[in-house]
């Protein structure tokens, strides 16, 4: 259909040529043309990042600052020489008349696309709603866009009391907020703050929010990105110590010793336990979501073993976490007969990996946990039997294809001297 369009000489004015390196638009322009690609390759990027590929003959692009008069939400750059009709917006339903052949072509495409934007969205609902976190996306008014399962259960709101609703609502000190809106521009990101929130069936509970600002290419703030989670209990479990210290200070100097040692004592080692238990447990489920989102990242160049991709996303996924680093040091890809076709030094530090192949390693169980646990034993100086390592294993499919493993190895000094973990903890 296109084909017999190009042979009609009165489409000439409309066709531009393009080489490689070329720039259709740009992410911000208010040029609203539309696009119609004849052939070539184009990409499409979003600040830096490309987010999509588009070759197929026919295939619209700019279509969304031309339907919404807004601004280029995306850059639109040649991977090589083509052909495309750019028409002016003034000369669009002119454009149609002329050629109605493509009136109805252009439409069945933006359909066809938007279906596979569905999929892939479901898909990242699906990953988030996995994860133990709370996560709510606001646009830059403010307003709720987004959010998972874990977020309705735990601000107690269902998806009509959610949509749309202001940030703000759903906490119940104003000025707290506020200050947390402030220090969030001001730093571009506000990390672990205690919120207070009422739940329709719980009462009042406290949750640690951190919170990102979210830019598009010209660092135009398009809204905001919050974690959260319920730390009552642990808030709770403070409290109970502070009172315990305190009533113990009018004692009698003789009493104290005795009160201090099982009114203080006690409630500390206590206290300690169930905040190391609060710590070990969130290790773990650090470790699981990083998985689930390193999984979502990771799918398309762990397929195809495209190992430059894999680094950059996997260095990419760090720089965001910067602020809290996560309890491994080095991730590594296995194939399906666990040969290491990748291993990335989070530190930066390119030391010589020691196992080339895991084949004889084994990969013991978790009880239900979806991962397994690998003991190894590293050379290290002074040390003739080897220093001790653990690893996390996690099976990486494609549906129900088995495509390999993808490992953690966990930080030895960081499990011991920050979580007190070891195996058993691991696969508690």
């Amino acid at each position: 259909m296109l084909t017999d369009v190009i042979k009609n000489p009165a489409i000439e004015p409309y066709k531009i040529r393009f080489r490689e390196g070329d720039v259709l638009c740009y992410e911000g322009d208010e040029s609203q043309d539309l696009y119609i690609l004849v052939s070539g390759q184009l990409e499409i990027l979003k600040g830096d990042r490309k987010i999509s590929e588009v070759e197929e003959s026919g295939s619209s692009l700019g279509e969304i600052s031309f339907l919404l008069d807004t601004k280029r939400t995306a850059t639109v750059k040649a991977m090589g020489d083509g052909m495309a009709l750019r028409i002016p917006k003034g000369k669009v339903n002119r454009f149609m008349q002329d050629f109605p052949a493509l009136a109805w072509e252009i439409p069945r495409l933006l359909a066809k696309r938007l279906d596979r934007s569905s999929e892939a969205f479901y898909a990242l609902s699906e990953i988030c709603d996995d994860l133990p976190d709370a996560v709510l996306a606001t646009n830059h008014e403010g307003n709720i866009i987004s959010w998972n399962k874990t977020a309705e259960r735990l601000f107690g709101r269902n998806w009509h009391e959610l949509h749309h609703t202001r940030n703000e609502e759903l906490y119940e000190e104003p000025e707290d907020f506020k200050r947390v809106t402030e220090d969030l521009h001001a730093q571009h990101s506000v990390r672990e703050k205690i919120l207070k929130i009422r739940h329709p069936e719980k009462g009042v509970r406290y949750i640690s929010t951190s919170t990102n600002l979210l830019y598009d290419g010209h660092h135009n703030i398009k809204g905001t990105l919050s974690l959260s989670r319920d730390v009552t209990e642990h808030l709770n479990l403070q409290k109970r110590y502070h009172r315990a210290r305190l009533w113990a200070l009018p004692s009698f100097i003789l009493l104290m010793l005795i009160v201090v040692g099982l009114l203080v004592g006690y409630p500390q080692l206590f206290g300690r336990a169930q905040l190391m238990d609060i710590k070990q447990k969130t290790l773990r489920d650090q470790i699981r979501k990083d998985y689930m989102l390193m999984k979502s990242l990771l799918g398309d160049a762990f397929a195809e073993k495209d190992i430059d991709h894999a680094e950059k996303l996997i260095r990419d996924f760090y720089i965001i976490q910067k602020d809290n680093p996560p309890p491994y040091s080095v991730v590594i890809l296995l194939d399906q007969e666990k040969n290491v076709f990748g291993a990335f030094n989070l530190d930066g530090k390119n030391e010589a990996l020691m196992f080339s192949s895991y084949t004889g390693i084994s990969f013991k169980k978790c009880g239900k946990l979806p991962y397994r646990l690998v003991t190894v034993y590293r050379v290290a100086p002074g040390r003739p039997m080897g220093e001790k390592g653990i690893e996390i294993a996690f099976e990486v499919k494609d549906g129900e294809k088995f495509l390999g493993w993808l490992l953690f190895q966990m930080d030895m000094k960081r499990l011991k001297n920050e979580f007190e973990a070891d195996e058993i903890v691991l696969c508690r």
